[in-house]
């Protein structure tokens, strides 16, 4: 499936530090949520940073409570760019799963 719409993904470090605490004390997982997905642009932007050599994807909620993932650069050690650019507001799956997603299984 593609992606219905072009979304801002960027948030702030605090943002990005505050959903992934309230993810962590959360007691349940809650709702469908299997997975997320973001769109190559976005990525590539995060990958395009000097000195970042991959990608961390942390589970989080949001706001609503919602469960969803934060994604930011790492360095060559493995350290998180967390100075960097943060993007959440992934597209859930469900409903933004593809056709025949093994997690339809």
């Amino acid at each position: 499936m593609p992606f219905p719409e072009k979304r801002d993904h960027r948030i702030t470090r605090e943002q990005a530090r505050q959903m992934c605490q309230a993810h962590r004390s959360a007691k349940a997982l809650g709702g469908p949520f299997r997975a997320g997905a973001f769109p190559r642009e976005v990525l590539d932007q995060i990958l395009a940073q000097p000195g970042c050599a991959g990608l961390r994807i942390y589970l989080a909620r949001n706001a609503a409570g919602d469960t969803t993932l934060v994604a930011l650069g790492t360095d060559a050690d493995g350290q998180d760019m967390d100075q960097g650019l943060i993007v959440d507001d992934a597209f859930p799956c469900p409903p933004f799963c593809g056709e025949g997603s093994f997690l339809e299984e």
